[in-house]
């Protein structure tokens, strides 16, 4: 990541900080099953964007610049998915979320949008 800065985990604001100041969270998946799986939304971040990057088999990979807004749009959309969910988890103030498109689906048209 040229002129990028790792960022600390326990400053809670992704995982790396752009020369111009926006703070991005970086979620890889491999579509092996015709849909991506990115885990671990930490929605209380505060972040600019999200960085996505999936390979899907065939196609090849596909990379995304999303602005935070949209994906808290798209986890609304899609029904707001546990990344692990369970009873105990449903009382954290600090949830974690999972985006699940599948290659094709609505949602996937929608990052298409922000393919960089």
């Amino acid at each position: 990541h040229g002129g990028h800065t790792k960022v600390a985990s326990s400053l809670d604001r992704g995982d790396y900080k752009t020369k111009d100041g926006l703070w991005i969270e970086y979620k890889f998946s491999y579509a092996d099953k015709g849909s991506a799986n990115f885990v671990q939304i930490r929605l209380w971040q505060k972040l600019d964007f999200y960085a996505l990057e999936v390979y899907v088999p065939k196609e090849g990979l596909y990379s995304f610049l999303v602005p935070k807004d949209v994906i808290e749009e798209l986890i609304n959309e899609t029904g707001a998915q546990l990344a692990h969910g369970c009873k105990a988890t449903n009382n954290n103030p600090k949830k974690e979320y999972a985006l699940r498109p599948k290659i094709g689906d609505a949602t996937w048209q929608k990052l298409l949008d922000f393919r960089v």
